[in-house]
């Protein structure tokens, strides 16, 4: 059996959309303490969701989180794969 991977090349999933000209200066020194350990909150949160879920192959799948944007970063089987990911870390509060 041929395995086919379809990459989830920085999909950001985030409560509010940006659309041209948006960016961030975000660095570690300017996050607080608080929000630091939030955005770890939602990482595992998302990370447990991603490890329940058998399509998903969590072990191929990194997420990073900052200010409560996750982004996934990986490969997965199927584009319906790449879906339930993106639906998991889109459902998780503070996200």
């Amino acid at each position: 059996m041929r395995s086919i991977t379809t990459p989830i090349l920085s999909l950001m999933v985030s409560a509010s959309m940006c659309f041209g000209g948006c960016t961030t200066t975000d660095t570690s020194a300017d996050r607080s303490a608080g929000t630091t350990i939030d955005d770890a909150a939602i990482t595992a949160t998302v990370k447990s969701k991603l490890i329940a879920e058998p399509d998903t192959k969590a072990r191929q799948i990194d997420v990073e989180t900052s200010n409560g944007v996750v982004q996934l970063n990986g490969f997965v089987d199927s584009s319906a794969a790449r879906s339930e990911a993106e639906r998991l870390a889109a459902g998780t509060d503070g996200v």
